[in-house]
């Protein structure tokens, strides 16, 4: 008898895909915003802790204000962020992807009209270690198919707003937040006035 099943997984909460060692499936479910992050220290509860901005063009970056990583290079980067469906942790997430050597061959086929919209087929990123124990991605992608119906339409109730997440808030939040205040607006404008 196996304590754990075969197939057992850590069941994944976060709402943001990690790429793990190994294969990592995604579709994509709606379109990328684009930009430059970096991380500069906040005050948050009376103690510094580095935070996240998003702006759209590279001149928007104030250079001295940007924390260093730990070469001492200036902590920035250029992504793509969009929605997915994760295949692997079976939940919708933001995706944020850094990483040139996927987004080249994630953009080839985009523009390739045999594959083109990104959100009718899957791709797959494969993380490994070379021998030099540098962290190295390849990027495939899988037939054309079309995605559940119930996966689209749990995405489209979620209402995700990227530019809120390009502010640096939690558009997870924010739509769990919309969706409250209609169901509460509807609740109000169905009941009978108490007078």
């Amino acid at each position: 008898m196996a304590f754990l099943p075969s197939n057992y997984k850590e069941p994944v909460q976060s709402n943001y895909m990690d790429f793990d060692e190994g294969d990592n499936t995604f579709r994509v479910l709606d379109s990328a915003v684009l930009g430059y992050e970096y991380w500069v220290d906040k005050n948050v509860d009376g103690q510094m802790k580095p935070r996240p901005i998003r702006v759209k063009e590279f001149d928007s970056i104030p250079l001295g204000d940007v924390n260093t990583n730990k070469y001492g290079n200036l902590n920035f980067s250029f992504f793509w962020a969009f929605p997915v469906y994760n295949f692997d942790a079976q939940r919708i997430q933001i995706l944020t992807i850094k990483q040139k050597t996927i987004r080249r061959v994630m953009e080839k086929n985009i523009k390739n009209p045999k594959w083109g919209d990104p959100t009718t087929y899957n791709f797959v990123v494969t993380r490994e270690k070379d021998d030099s124990g540098k962290t190295v991605y390849s990027v495939t992608t899988e037939p054309k198919e079309k995605l559940d119906k119930s996966i689209l339409d749990k995405f489209a109730d979620m209402k995700l707003d990227m530019q809120v997440w390009f502010a640096s808030e939690d558009p997870f939040t924010q739509a769990t937040k919309s969706e409250e205040s209609e169901i509460t607006v509807e609740e109000v404008e169905g009941e009978v006035p108490p007078f």
